[in-house]
């Protein structure tokens, strides 16, 4: 694989989703995650969860 190739892959390799087990988090993670809201200023997305 040339040098270009494998630097290309890396880059992409980065891009990638990247998963966690809830198990896996830190208390103070897992807590600011049960608080996170969504900011009202997106409330009228909700009305395409209803469709």
């Amino acid at each position: 694989m040339s040098k270009h190739d494998y630097d290309e892959f890396v880059r992409l390799k980065s891009l990638a989703t990247r998963a966690q087990w809830t198990h896996e988090l830190s208390a103070e993670s897992l807590a600011a995650l049960t608080e996170a809201r969504v900011d009202p200023a997106h409330d009228h997305l909700d009305a395409l969860l209803d469709e």
